[in-house]
């Protein structure tokens, strides 16, 4: 395995209302909530993908000797919190048709990485090493079924001390959002989890996803407080118009004052937009929009003014931008009313 350090950091999308003191997940909308034994394999795979550096699986295409490896040595640590494990041929054949669709065991020569040694036809499991080494969570936000394969959305987050632990349940301080998922999942009886994992696709690693260390930007010229990512910096500003960028200039949030407005007037700007995923919360005066490149919130609750505020980012991190609007909206209050 020979992991690497790697600052995990955070993911997501579907932009529902939640209450600002909950914990900052996708709303599973009307999704039935991931089987617990889904969640354990997807968590081994992924964890097991971020040891070795890989970052997609392609349909049809059976895994790669190191990400095997990585996989077994996961679960055994998981499983019995070994630091050794040895992994027989008929173990390793069971173990690789539980967990993968594509692709079938045999005994290497030798291992993929130093810590995987190969002794009297056995595979050897240095497992010391993980107990310094964050693994991670799979939230499972939207599912698709399509026959026997489910295509899933994923938000991955850090389990350092938490492993089981439903995203939820961590203490918010302590949750860490590494990045987006995609995974195809074919469903199996014969294996343990239910499931053995057939694709998967992992996005860019989120830049500032640890919520803890956010700012909490107070404006006395618009009366707002809001929390914004900690990378953000006030770049340009007017008494009704705030522009925060991060250092390089590739993404920004800017906050507007408007005329009070209702929701039909709110709805006719956020519908002038491109093409994208509309959003609207009626119960706290919000219109959201989501394309692949910008994000805008139109929150219209006050009688004093509206405030649209503005999310521009590259097109690739549209998943993770579309996590800190969630934020964003949910922590923007407005002195005297409170819009989560």
């Amino acid at each position: 395995m020979n992991p690497k350090p790697v600052a995990l950091l955070l993911c997501l999308l579907m932009l529902f209302a939640l209450p600002a003191s909950a914990a900052p997940v996708r709303d599973l909308e009307t999704e039935p909530e991931a089987d617990a034994a889904l969640n354990r394999l997807l968590g081994i795979v992924f964890s097991a993908a971020m040891l070795k550096e890989e970052s997609a699986l392609a349909p049809g295409q059976a895994p790669s000797e190191g990400l095997v490896e990585a996989a077994f040595a996961v679960y055994s640590y998981l499983d019995a919190g070994l630091e050794r494990a040895v992994v027989t041929p008929k173990m390793g054949r069971e173990l690789h048709s539980a967990m993968f669709a594509n692709g079938s065991f045999s005994m290497p020569e030798k291992g993929d990485c130093p810590c995987v040694t190969i002794e009297d036809g056995n595979m050897v499991l240095d497992l010391a090493e993980l107990n310094e080494t964050p693994l991670v969570g799979a939230y499972v936000y939207a599912q698709t079924m399509r026959g026997e394969y489910t295509d899933l959305e994923i938000d991955l987050y850090t389990v350092w001390g938490y492993w089981g632990t439903p995203a939820l349940e961590i203490p918010e301080e302590d949750l860490t959002w590494y990045r987006h998922a995609t995974a195809t999942v074919q469903k199996c009886s014969e294996s343990p989890f239910g499931f053995r994992l057939a694709a998967f696709s992992l996005g860019p690693i989120y830049e500032d996803g640890a919520f803890a260390v956010w700012q909490e930007y107070e404006d006395e010229d618009m009366s707002f407080t809001v929390s914004l990512p900690s990378l953000m910096g006030l770049s340009r500003q007017s008494a009704e118009d705030k522009l925060f960028e991060n250092a390089s200039g590739s993404a920004s949030i800017r906050i507007e004052s408007l005329p009070p407005m209702d929701y039909r007037d709110a709805a006719a700007q956020i519908a002038a937009l491109p093409d994208g995923k509309t959003l609207v919360d009626t119960q706290f005066s919000v219109v959201l929009r989501i394309t692949a490149k910008k994000t805008v919130i139109i929150i219209y609750e006050s009688s004093e003014r509206a405030y649209r505020v503005t999310l521009t980012y590259p097109e690739e991190r549209m998943e993770e931008y579309g996590l800190y609007a969630e934020i964003i909206r949910n922590s923007f209050a407005i002195w005297g009313l409170s819009n989560g």
